[in-house]
């Protein structure tokens, strides 16, 4: 008997009550067997005789309940008709003996779970009640995935992709799902032999879902993997390039970011924890939307299409970072190597470079002081001939030129006086 159905026939609930939901009819009454030799009782275990003794009680107590519920039955079929309502039963579905539909098939009408739950609650019987107050989900209530997390697990990123966020793993989706599957299945084989009725199903665990989850988590284990290796190689480039080395980049890259790096047994020295590693929420929604995936995007971040206009200008992906990267490192090492002389003396030098060119050209002279203005025009005129201002990201500034040789001069005429 399914826990999905909605609603029991007397009989269902009868046997649901009493825990013998297996069979499709109330079981006979088991005894020992006499044998015929001596015309006494077979011997039967103590173990045996109490399990006897247990079935016996349940099927007593079934038919009790059967009884009392047909009864109720009829009662709800007259509440049905417009007549005083004297109990708590509800007709879920009702089925009549002729066209005539004055008399009630106590057989096949059927009674809602909710109210047959009131009734034994009233009755005194809890216990009973509960297995039909808990009959849908009854042995997992689902925990919802936090969707305003930054942050999950491959798994939950499946669960949260495939709409199955419902379900807080993958286990309990699966079962699930199987349940859900052969209630259908039993309803199928029900309905072809004229015994139709309604079942409570999940339409997210439609569509074969669970298996895109599967496989899904198995997709984005690899991918933070990848992820992991490019992070590591971002946080590394630059000080190789420092000492003039160049770093081998990753064979592949990813547009998944990590969120929280988890590690094997909780240290860093051993193997990224793979399944219990959390990346990005929109990292998630841009790679599915780059894979093709615009449904399962969309599942994940509904404002994907504006994630996406915003990436593109921003942080696309790992491979942009580590080639931005590398441009801005490649001189390093190669030209000019570590600077190592103080601020102070640079600005020196600057300032004499200044008293050098006012030395050899009247142009970059007024009086007995370099003209710092035409140094700098001269300055802006080379970088504009070199082509150094044509690359916003590259470009020489030199707006405050002028200012900063004057004051690398006033520094070095400052030495000079206190000689």
């Amino acid at each position: 008997m399914s826990k999905y159905i909605k609603g029991f026939t007397p009989l269902e609930a009868a046997l649901l009550a009493v825990g013998l939901e297996k069979h499709k009819q109330i079981p006979q009454l088991q005894y020992p067997q006499f044998l015929p030799e001596t015309k006494s009782e077979q011997f039967v275990p103590p173990k045996t005789k109490k399990l006897m003794e247990e079935h016996n009680e349940a099927v007593t107590e079934a038919e009790e309940i059967l009884k009392a519920l047909e009864d109720e039955t009829i009662l709800a079929y007259q509440a049905l008709r417009g007549e005083k309502n004297k109990t708590e039963l509800v007709i879920y579905a009702e089925f009549y003996n002729d066209e005539t539909q004055e008399s009630i098939l106590l057989e096949r009408t059927k009674l809602t779970k909710e109210s047959l739950a009131l009734w034994f609650t009233n009755i005194g019987e809890v216990e009973k009640a509960n297995k039909f107050s808990q009959t849908i989900k009854k042995s997992s209530k689902p925990i919802h995935i936090n969707k305003f997390n930054k942050g999950f697990t491959a798994e939950h990123c499946a669960l949260l992709a495939t709409g199955l966020d419902n379900y807080n793993d993958l286990t309990t989706a699966i079962k699930m799902s199987n349940e859900q599957y052969e209630a259908l299945d039993q309803q199928a084989a029900d309905a072809a032999i004229d015994f139709w009725y309604e079942i409570d199903t999940d339409p997210n665990l439609e569509n074969d879902m669970v298996s895109v989850a599967i496989k899904l988590k198995e997709a984005l284990c690899d991918e933070i993997e990848i992820a992991f290796e490019c992070q590591v190689y971002n946080q590394t480039v630059v000080e190789y390039a420092e000492i003039g080395m160049t770093q081998t980049p990753p064979n592949q890259f990813t547009d998944i970011e990590i969120y929280k790096l988890s590690f094997l047994n909780n240290d860093s020295s051993k193997d990224i924890d793979l399944e219990n590693t959390k990346i990005t929420k929109s990292s998630l929604a841009i790679w599915l939307w780059e894979n093709s995936h615009e449904d399962l995007a969309k599942n994940v971040q509904s404002n994907i299409s504006e994630c996406m206009d915003e990436a593109a200008t921003h942080n696309k992906n790992n491979y942009q970072q580590s080639t931005t990267n590398i441009e801005k490192l490649s001189m390093v090492g190669k030209e000019t190597q570590k600077i190592r002389t103080p601020n102070s003396s640079l600005i020196d030098s600057l300032g004499i470079m200044a008293w050098l060119l006012s030395q050899k050209s009247n142009t970059f002279k007024i009086g007995d002081k370099p003209n710092f203005s035409q140094i700098k025009k001269a300055v802006e005129s080379s970088v504009e001939s070199l082509g150094l201002d044509e690359n916003e990201e590259n470009k020489v500034m030199t707006s405050n030129l002028n200012r900063d040789i004057k004051v690398a001069f006033d520094q070095l005429t400052t030495k000079l006086d206190s000689k």
